[in-house]
This record gives structure tokens, sequence and C-alpha cells, in this order.
């Protein structure tokens, strides 16, 4: 994965939009990476993950199948699945929120 691959695998991108899945099993964690763009996440699989932040901060959360998140564009950080079953999550980049 590289800085701007932000899932496991790309499923569309268009002009406006950037779509990844999403998958990691427990214990797996994301390479290191940055959002360039706002961007939502919704839940296909359950389970507690970690987000870790280059500036050593933490973000411990658990999610449902459904749940939908809004982030604006972040620093760089990694995703690590610490849950005892995959987390699977669709990724949908808003490619018009990027700075000019």
């Amino acid at each position: 994965m590289t800085d701007d691959a932000v899932g496991t695998r790309l499923l569309y991108e268009s002009r406006e939009t950037r779509v990844w899945l999403l998958e990691l099993q427990p214990g797996e964690a994301t390479d290191w990476h940055q959002h360039s763009c706002d961007y939502t996440y919704v839940v296909v699989q359950p389970g507690r993950h970690r987000t870790e932040y280059e500036d050593s901060a933490l973000s411990e959360k658990e999610d449902a199948v459904g749940d939908a998140t809004y982030v604006r564009r972040d620093q760089r950080h990694r995703l690590v699945n610490t849950g005892g079953t995959p987390y699977v999550n669709v990724v949908v980049e808003l490619l018009t929120t990027r700075p000019e």
C-alpha cells in the first residue's frame, strides 16, 4: 500500500470520488497513510480498532455494521484491528475536498 492507497483494494474512481475496500484480519494494520481529502467510511463487518497517529495520539473505537463516519482530511495514521474477527469497511474519498 502506498501513501495514497488508503484501503486494501480500489473499487471505483472518478473525478469526484474514490472508493476503497479496507479489510483487516485480527492484529493486522494498514500501512501508514494520509488522506488528501475528506472521506466517509461505512462498516461492512464490525470490530474494534485503534487509529495510531504520527504524533503518537491514539483513538480506540468499536464499529457496528452500517456505522458511517465522516472524517476531515487528517494527519498520517494507520488503522490496527484490535478485535478477534476480521474488520471490513468501505472508504469513500471525496476528491473535491482536496486543497487547491
